[in-house]
């Protein structure tokens, strides 16, 4: 309805968005990238009240470099490239790799890919700001595909629980922070084993647990694995 004094409208009580889902997050996502979009929303007057958001700095990452390894990922071909591992001691160390990518994944933190690696004979996941360019595609080899990658097919059950050294209180308040079911103080999720770990660290899961460590500081912890 149109508010005179606002000189715009108002949703009323029976009013059902269309193009979003309605949930909190997605406003919140809206001032997170409202810089950002700052042109294309320009018609947009949110009226921000003080928000601030803490971005981590950038990582470079190689715009020729993702393009191959996109085209790779979609045609299945192989891709020759660079990459700086933490494991090399230096760059002659380490020389051009023959990978095979499947999918690119944004873990929460930084982008990687998963790929089939010539050199260990198997799926790895590299991150993308580590790779030094040109990335070269190789249509030569045997195509070894997602299908292939067992880690990533099979999946594992994981049951969160707040941690029960904390108090009844603390645990309905985590629970309710972590988006769990307040009856159970639970929430179980199914992932991708080779994404495990991955959501793990996005959630702030203490796992392995540590039973010397303050319970304050593990919040969040595995229940059950199914598996794994």
């Amino acid at each position: 309805m149109y508010d005179r004094s606002l000189k715009g409208y108002k949703p009323t009580a029976r009013f059902r968005p269309k193009f979003c889902e309605g949930h909190a997050h997605e406003y919140l996502q809206l001032l997170d990238r409202h810089d950002d979009l700052g042109g294309v929303l320009s018609f947009l007057s949110l009226k921000l009240g003080a928000t601030q958001v803490l971005d981590v700095p950038s990582r470079h990452v190689d715009p020729q470099v993702v393009r191959t390894l996109v085209q790779a990922a979609r045609d299945g071909q192989a891709v020759e490239v660079h990459y700086d591992s933490l494991s090399s001691e230096s760059l002659e160390d380490d020389p051009s790799r023959l990978l095979q990518p499947h999918t690119l994944v944004f873990n929460g933190f930084r982008w990687h890919v998963r790929a089939w690696c010539e050199k260990n004979q198997g799926f790895r996941d590299f991150v993308i700001s580590r790779f030094r360019g040109p990335a070269v595609m190789d249509d030569t080899r045997p195509k070894v595909g997602k299908e292939q990658d067992t880690e990533w097919n099979d999946t594992v059950s994981c049951t969160l629980i707040p941690n029960p050294r904390l108090t009844e209180r603390q645990q309905q308040v985590i629970a309710k922070d972590n988006g769990m079911d307040l009856a159970t103080l639970s929430l179980t999720i199914e992932v991708p084993k080779a994404l495990l770990l991955y959501y793990l660290k996005r959630m702030d899961v203490a796992h392995p647990y540590n039973p010397d460590l303050d319970a304050f500081y593990q919040q969040v912890v595995v229940k059950e694995l199914a598996g794994a």
